[in-house]
């Protein structure tokens, strides 16, 4: 052991894992962006093709989508990256190797905490500070867009059905000074009821607090009838607003997101105590899943490579859930401020340990040829 150490091969080695920690965390980490922020790009494309956000948003929307990402990306991306660079060591055997040259848990762990920390600390950082600046900015663009987009019921003299074919829009110009809409027709088909509205200008307006999108519209007039019969009413108007669409609001931000660190400590209300324990859980569970991704990358050397992948999303997908539920008992009164969601931390903290405590199944001890029995010779 003196040999080892006083030739360096531990600095090679903890630089050898470090290279493979970094690699496989990076690959990973790229491969999760790419499929998030695919995922947001086609709900992004359809909200634009709707005209419920301006085409030139785009970009700077999915930028702050990737970054409102990173609290859940990280901690995953630590615990596949790991699982993976180091389920390569025990399949290739290298793992055994240094253990062999008195390599342990300690050693493993230590890189680990030189690879992992560094990150723990930057989304912690984030959590806290870069966070609720970047829900802040996204929800504000999401409302700039919004406004300005132009409603694309609208390509002059074109119908277009809205709200899953329950409503059809027509407009017959559009006013290139103001941006107003000319010659509105609107037809809304419901299971007891039809409306037909008309309207000489229209203009959009989207809600601040809801983000839902009303077209307002002036000097028309509105026809209601029910299916099947000869009854009608007829009601004209000067100013009109008619609900165009209201899931905006599925994706805006509550209040306690976009408050800074300062005014959720000073709180007592439970919506910023849930918010304070939600901004508190992704450094924690990155710390978490960083212990517990040793254990669980163990495999033999005839093991296939993404074997215990499953049981590591599976695992990180029960973890998340459970923050979420904890976090909405927080809000209800349920569960204490004080305990808080430190109880979903402690479950998978007791995984870890059950994972430690058995040990040599999952390759945290070493073996030594002395403590095998003796072989009989013939």
């Amino acid at each position: 052991m003196f040999l080892l150490r006083s030739a360096g091969v531990l600095g090679r080695i903890d630089r050898y894992l470090l290279r493979e920690l970094t690699q496989s965390f990076v690959a990973v980490f790229l491969v999760l962006s790419l499929v998030s922020l695919s995922n947001a790009l086609a709900q992004y494309l359809t909200q634009i093709a709707e005209g419920r956000l301006a085409g030139d948003a785009l970009l700077i929307l999915l930028a702050l989508k990737s970054v409102r990402l990173l609290t859940v990306l990280v901690p995953l991306g630590l615990l596949l990256g790991v699982m993976l660079a180091l389920g390569r060591l025990y399949r290739d055997s290298e793992m055994t190797a240094l253990m062999a040259c008195g390599i342990g848990p300690s050693q493993i762990y230590r890189v680990l905490a030189m690879f992992g920390f560094p990150l723990i600390l930057g989304l912690a950082w984030f959590s806290f500070q870069g966070g609720p600046w970047a829900v802040s900015l996204s929800s504000e663009f999401r409302y700039r867009a919004a406004q300005s987009a132009q409603i694309t019921l609208a390509a002059p003299g074109q119908f277009r059905e809205m709200g899953g074919g329950q409503l059809v829009a027509y407009a017959a110009g559009s006013d290139p000074d103001s941006g107003e809409l000319i010659g509105v027709f609107l037809q809304r088909s419901e299971p007891d009821r039809d409306t037909l509205v008309t309207g000489r200008r229209g203009r959009q307006y989207v809600d601040p607090d809801s983000g839902a999108r009303y077209l307002i519209l002036r000097y028309g007039q509105q026809t209601e009838s029910t299916p099947g019969q000869l009854d009608f009413q007829i009601t004209e108007f000067e100013e009109m607003a008619v609900l165009i669409d209201d899931s905006g609001s599925d994706e805006r931000s509550t209040d306690s997101e976009e408050k800074p660190l300062g005014q959720i400590l000073a709180s007592s209300a439970l919506g910023d105590v849930a918010e304070l324990h939600w901004r508190i859980a992704p450094p924690v569970a990155a710390l978490v899943l960083l212990l517990l991704a040793p254990p669980l990358a163990h495999a033999r050397p005839r093991d296939g490579r993404y074997g215990r992948l499953t049981l590591a999303i599976l695992v990180f997908v029960i973890y998340l859930n459970l923050l979420g539920v904890g976090r909405v008992w927080i809000e209800r009164g349920d569960v204490s401020p004080g305990l808080g969601l430190w109880w979903v931390h402690a479950g998978v903290l007791l995984l870890v340990g059950g994972f430690l405590f058995r040990g040599q199944p999952y390759g945290l001890r070493v073996r030594h040829a002395a403590d095998d029995p003796p072989q009989r010779r013939e």
